[in-house]
């Protein structure tokens, strides 16, 4: 997915998530954690967290902040 990794990174709570557009819950670790190194394996977490919200209507991971959800 690989879309504004450096500002998506540089947030901190769900409130500034909503308001960049984006659902804090798919973001994959190595990403929340400002890591330089990610790769496809970035792009399978966020797409298995979708499936996993559309088979059991709920995240698999729940946080308010970036560090609760890691």
């Amino acid at each position: 997915i690989h879309i504004c990794i450096d500002r998506i990174a540089n947030l901190n709570t769900s409130q500034e998530f909503d308001e960049f557009g984006i659902v804090m819950e798919i973001i994959p670790p190595e990403i929340l954690q400002n890591q330089a190194t990610y790769s496809i394996a970035s792009d399978l977490y966020s797409t298995s967290v979708l499936y996993f919200k559309m088979i059991y209507k709920r995240y698999p991971f729940n946080g308010s902040t970036k560090e609760e959800l890691i």
